[in-house]
């Protein structure tokens, strides 16, 4: 490469990094471990409790996502309710399965308060327990702002004959009553064995489902007009995922919701969540950050969902919504209320709430009015999401890199499908693109060779038009031009790569298939190797070291021109300036830009061998 292309290697290196620092922008001490629980539960169960128990009310698990406070109110969504004490019966809980997941409900507000996934293990190699959603402080799909129907109401339930439905019931003292119908899709489907099983499911359309349906019948059963009041419906809390609190690695926490269909699209509060905490420390001159924030709008949304690094739970109304509400927790440092400098400057989000707003609405004397919800309480896979309807899939987060995440995550399912193991499907995705980009970089390597050959001319050049910059230039172009050569082919195979190498980052980001995926020494591709983490407090990661020796092995096969030591700097730099940006990153990723750079070496020593042994060449 010359001083040109040099310089644009190192901008599109700078330009890399710089993207990962902003794209996190833009875009809790660990409970004690769960028991092992064998396989799920009955497909309809009902348990009862004491009402004052807490924790013998639910089998306890170690959540990889957990509600640690109950849904304040805002002062318009949620007003605060002011119900009737009234004795309570027992507890009832009630359980709703399925071959993909297991969804507990309790009486208390007849709302959502566990959720069990036995096919999604909790760590790596771990074959006893499964993740589980533990809301029994802040269950789903719960009413606020009615009074006598909230999460402290005493619900009536009753599980269907076929275990396919649970219906809750109630009236308030005023006379207004719920009845909620939740179903369970209870698609039974046997393990995929074939490959064509295995395409289909990973790449076109799965058989897995998570999805609830919901159905609301409000009736005013009071001789006299009742108001409605304006209410809202909650989708749960989410906490940081085990894996993420393991290695004490920022959570990966967030509310998404999507304005109503002709709206603004879907907004994403992550990052945005961690700027209302200081702007309300600034807003109210407070000494250290607020230990809770929340936000609420009044513009209608099609859906609502709270998530972390792999699960979400979306709140869809049938008819969409009057607006939404979300609320989140920071992480609280230990003796920061004594002395407010021990406070951290930012925020890191502990717990994110949110939910959906409704108007007040008027029932008449024996009047009803009906609403209809889905809620989805499950990974984050595109092939699941994708046929959820209005935009759910945007859960993802692939942003401006959508059509090549999209691509990308099919191609390696579907590689996957043929030879089950996502480390051997990354390197044969590396395969494919470079059979497929193979003429662009037999130019690319020409261009380069005769750029290397014309270095003499362009030496000469130099000297006889040193102290004429623009006309050294124009006789330059004039070089190129005559030599048929590009200057900038020697980059091509970099900006080529650069689409791949980000859509392949954002994927290991939130797609769940890559979770756990082993490969060699490798247990899990979306996590950097972090090898001898119980002999050593500094993680030992092999791949990117390998991948750095591979680089600077090409470097020194790739023809070059131009000042020799500049060009042993540059050998060194870029190598190192990739070490330092890969050696934390996904095991996938770089996998990836290890297996470019080997196949790389394979053509230029193929090229090489060739060029040695056309005649008039010695071997």
């Amino acid at each position: 490469m010359n001083r040109t292309e040099k310089i644009i290697v190192v901008v599109i290196g700078l330009l890399m990094i710089a993207w990962l620092f902003i794209s996190p922008r833009l875009a809790p001490q660990a409970p004690a471990p769960a028991p092992d629980t064998g396989a799920a539960g009955p497909a309809i169960g009902v348990t009862n409790a004491q009402a004052e128990t807490g924790p013998s009310m639910a089998p306890a698990a170690t959540p990889d996502m957990a509600s640690a406070a109950a849904e304040p109110a805002p002062a318009a969504a949620e007003p605060a309710e002011i119900e009737e004490i009234a004795p309570r019966g027992p507890e009832q809980l009630f359980t709703l399965t399925n071959s993909d997941c297991a969804l507990t409900f309790s009486s208390r507000g007849a709302g959502l308060v566990q959720v069990d996934f036995p096919n999604y293990r909790r760590f790596a190699g771990d074959t006893s327990s499964w993740v589980v959603i533990d809301q029994r402080l802040a269950p789903a799909l719960v009413y606020t702002g009615l009074a006598g129907l909230g999460a402290d109401a005493d619900f009536r339930g009753a599980a269907a004959p076929d275990g396919a439905s649970v219906t809750f019931e109630l009236k308030s003292a005023s006379g207004l009553a719920l009845t909620r119908t939740i179903t369970l899709d209870r698609r039974d489907v046997p393990p995929n064995r074939g490959i064509w099983a295995r395409i289909k499911a990973r790449s076109i359309e799965s058989d897995e489902t998570y999805r609830l349906k919901v159905v609301d019948v409000f009736s005013n059963a009071a001789p006299a007009a009742l108001d409605l009041a304006a209410s809202g419906l909650t989708a749960g809390g989410m906490t940081a995922a085990e894996s993420e609190l393991r290695f004490k690695e920022a959570p990966a926490l967030g509310v998404d919701i999507r304005y109503a269909s002709g709206g603004r699209g879907v907004r994403y509060w992550g990052a945005e969540l961690v700027k209302l905490f200081s702007a309300d420390q600034k807003k109210k001159g407070l000494p250290r950050p607020p230990e809770s924030v929340r936000q609420s709008e009044e513009t209608p949304v099609d859906w609502v969902a709270v998530k972390n690094k792999f699960f979400v739970q979306i709140l869809a109304p049938e008819n969409g919504a009057g607006g939404y509400h979300l609320a989140a927790d920071r992480v609280i440092i230990p003796g920061e209320a004594q002395n407010h400098l021990l406070a951290p400057k930012h925020a890191e989000l502990e717990l994110v709430k949110a939910g959906v707003n409704f108007p007040e609405t008027r029932l008449e004397p024996g009047g009803t009015i009906g609403r209809a919800h889905s809620f989805y309480a499950g990974p984050k896979k595109y092939s699941v999401l994708k046929f959820l309807g209005f935009e759910q899939d945007a859960v993802m987060e692939f942003g401006f890199w959508t059509y090549f995440c999209k691509l990308l995550l099919n191609i390696l399912n579907l590689l996957w499908a043929l030879i089950p193991n996502y480390g051997v499907a990354i390197i044969l995705l590396t395969l494919l693109l470079k059979v497929v980009f193979w003429p662009l970089t037999r130019k690319s390597t020409e261009s380069m060779k005769k750029m290397q050959e014309i270095q003499p001319l362009m030496a000469e050049l130099k000297t006889r038009f040193k102290d004429n910059p623009k006309k050294q230039q124009e006789e330059t172009l004039r070089l190129y031009k005559e030599h048929k050569v590009n200057p900038l082919g020697g980059c091509l195979p970099m900006l080529i790569q650069i689409p791949v190498f980000i859509a392949l980052f954002v994927v290991l980001r939130s797609a769940i298939e890559l979770r756990f995926a082993a490969f060699l020494w490798i247990d899990d591709l979306s996590q950097p190797e972090r090898l001898f983490m119980d002999l050593v407090h500094f993680p030992v990661n092999l791949l990117p070291i390998l991948m750095t020796v591979t680089m600077i092995w090409q470097q020194k096969l790739t023809p070059t021109g131009g000042d020799p030591a500049q060009q042993k700097m540059m050998m060194f730099i870029m190598p190192v300036m990739m070490l330092v940006m890969f050696y934390s990153m996904a095991s996938g990723l770089v996998l990836y830009w290890t297996a470019n750079q080997c196949v790389s070496i394979v053509q230029q020593l193929l090229t090489k061998y060739r060029a040695r042994m056309k005649p008039g060449k010695t071997a």
